[in-house]
């Protein structure tokens, strides 16, 4: 039996797909302070992600077409270790390393629009640009000193860290989708993302006063992630895909506010990097339809 999508009562050459997706990740924040010689460096690993998404993608007659999706969920587990050098420990002297357990949220979202200069019923490849938001937020509850100087540990239940990191993107890439007989599909995208603004808050809640570090700055990454697809009935389409992202600072600097050392002094902005990286396995249910001239 064909499975085709039946022609709907709107002008030919459209074809639509939209539906919902649920993306189970881990990710990597790394954060370091200091030029040369390093200062601090936070370090939250293991961030594993439950999230739910709404996607589309929309092709016209005019091999223009345009895709995104928008996405919210939990950090539910994740581990923090922090290490301080020197000037950052309370002494002003030595090495300290202290580890957390991590938990939070990250929200994103993306939208693209290209062109497909292969176009055939059964495929299509075309270029994009497109915006990339992604977002989290995580807070390290207690800690257990590894390598111990003067500072001392909150308990299991007490927040001593948040970290608030938000990338935008500016999108660069193809996309492809191709059909494997009348059932069985495969899609996916490659990006570049060549230039990101960075903007984060790290802070410090067992300072006395708390201590706040403003961070922002310009980077780049990449995103991708490949999907296989199984059309059910004419227009029911099951799907089950990876993905993987990764940015990264190339120029950004922070500073800090409150309790930044022993006397209190606040410090103006100093170099720093950040590092950021998710990826996941995905399963999405969508809806499609075409119409053919």
């Amino acid at each position: 039996m064909a499975v085709k999508a039946h022609a709907a009562p709107i002008l030919g050459g459209w074809e639509i797909d939209a539906g919902t997706r649920y993306w189970y990740s881990s990710g990597t924040e790394k954060n370091t302070s200091g030029s040369g010689s390093l200062t601090s460096q936070l370090t939250y690993s293991n961030l594993t992600g439950q999230s739910g998404e709404l996607f589309a993608r929309v092709d016209t007659p005019w091999r223009v077409f345009v895709k995104g999706y928008v996405g919210a969920g939990a950090i539910t587990g994740g581990k923090n270790t922090d290490e301080d050098w020197g000037s950052a420990t309370f002494n002003n002297g030595g090495f300290m390393v202290s580890d957390s357990t991590a938990s939070g949220w990250l929200d994103y979202a993306a939208a693209d629009v290209g062109y497909n200069v292969l176009r055939d019923r059964d495929y299509k490849v075309g270029p994009f640009v497109g915006y990339s938001y992604f977002r989290e937020n995580i807070n390290a509850f207690g800690c257990t000193l590894i390598q111990p100087m003067v500072e001392s540990c909150a308990n299991g239940n007490q927040a001593s860290l948040t970290q608030d990191e938000t990338w935008q993107s500016v999108r660069v890439g193809v996309s492809a989708v191709a059909t494997m007989g009348n059932r069985w599909g495969i899609n996916g995208d490659v990006a570049y993302l060549p230039y990101a603004q960075y903007s984060g808050l790290d802070s410090h809640w067992l300072r006395v006063p708390f201590a706040f570090y403003p961070q922002d700055g310009s980077g780049r990454g990449v995103q991708t992630e490949l999907i296989l697809t199984y059309l059910v009935t004419e227009n029911l389409k099951l799907g089950i895909g990876g993905r993987y992202w990764a940015m990264w600072t190339t120029s950004a600097s922070q500073s800090c506010h409150g309790g930044c050392n022993a006397e209190g002094t606040s410090f103006p902005p100093s170099p720093y990097t950040a590092n950021a990286e998710r990826y996941g396995a995905f399963v999405q249910m969508s809806y499609q339809f075409a119409t053919h001239p």
